[in-house]
């Protein structure tokens, strides 16, 4: 007997090639399987089960225990070695994979998966999954997503886009655009605020005209009932009246600026055709008055006539009076008035 055992592991002691092992029984000591050698598979008892069981063991330690038709290989990770078609079962993810075209896909998952590597094809999620970390779509797009409800839903570019036009959006690329004396304009990715920086009145003809003057002068005259002014002679703001100029009490401008415009207003209808104007003197040593070309006319049975257009330049201590021509003018009462907008200083 003892003969006949140390022959049987002389047998397998013994590397052959071509060679057949007869035996009736072969027992193994269970242990740790160790490393087996390259290029060769080995029969080795295995610890790693309960019975302890065969299993073929290759060179990559992979182990496959006899009896296990009926589970799957189990491997910490991706087994070593696994290729298109094999199957096994990650004992760190707790979860079943097949290796198809060179990826590792999940065919069976717990109540919370946890996948590693890249799965291809199509699949639809059940149920409430999510992200344990950032999901980075890599350049591809999340497409056909339903209306969002909350305010941390997702939502389509359409949804978003008609959003805010509907609440009058504008870009921030849409620009203010400015030329001096108007400044601070630009894109509109921050607040914006317009200056207005000009040292003399700022005319733009036909659209806006900004003065840099802040103060008015509204200058009146009066003339009582019962009074009447001849042809062609003055009428100063108090109400006085004489052919000669220098005779009665003028408008003393009280800034350098700009009259602008002229108003004429009677409680009776003017007999003939009555013309008011503006005279103009520089003052001084000897009182000479002009015509300016603000003026506007009474026609025969109107009691009121305007200048809104003309204007007249001014300097602080100019004289003024107003002139009537062409007829008489009996008003029953009656006023005058001229705007005199001053510089700033």
């Amino acid at each position: 007997m003892r003969l006949l055992l140390a022959l049987l592991v002389l047998l397998l002691a013994t590397p052959a090639s071509g060679q057949n092992l007869t035996a009736n029984r072969l027992q193994l000591l269970p242990a740790v399987p160790g490393a087996c050698p390259a290029g060769k598979v080995c029969v080795v008892g295995t610890t790693a089960t309960t019975p302890y069981r065969v299993a073929f063991q290759d060179a990559s330690g992979n182990i496959v225990t006899m009896g296990d038709a009926w589970r799957l290989r189990q491997c910490a990770g991706p087994c070593v070695g696994a290729l298109n078609g094999d199957m096994w079962f990650d004992t760190g993810t707790g979860i079943a994979y097949i290796k198809q075209a060179g990826s590792n896909l999940p065919i069976g998952v717990g109540s919370s998966p946890v996948i590693n590597g890249t799965i291809t094809g199509t699949y639809t999620l059940g149920g409430t999954p999510s992200l344990g970390a950032n999901l980075n779509a890599g350049g591809y797009k999340i497409v056909n997503l339903g209306t969002p409800t909350l305010t941390s839903d997702a939502a389509t570019k359409a949804y978003v886009d008609n959003a805010v036009s509907g609440a009058g959006y504008v870009p921030p690329s849409r620009t203010i655009s400015t030329t001096s004396p108007l400044a601070g304009g630009g894109d509109l990715s921050t607040n914006r605020t317009l200056s207005l920086t000009y040292s003399t009145d700022f005319t733009n003809p036909g659209s806006l005209t900004l003065a840099q003057n802040v103060r008015a002068a509204t200058v009146q005259w009066n003339v009582l009932n019962g009074t009447s002014i001849s042809a062609n002679g003055y009428w100063g703001p108090t109400g006085d009246t004489s052919a000669t100029a220098t005779l009665v009490s003028p408008f003393v401008a009280p800034c350098a600026g700009t009259v602008v415009g002229m108003r004429v207003q009677g409680n009776a209808n003017a007999t003939g055709t009555t013309t008011v104007t503006l005279h103009h003197s520089a003052g001084g040593a000897t009182i000479s008055y002009v015509a300016t070309l603000i003026t506007c006319t009474i026609s025969s049975g109107d009691k009121s006539c305007a200048d809104t257009s003309n204007t007249f330049s001014v300097t602080g201590g100019d004289l003024f009076l107003l002139r009537i021509t062409s007829s008489n003018w009996s008003p029953s009462g009656g006023s005058a008035s001229i705007r005199v907008a001053c510089n700033a200083t």
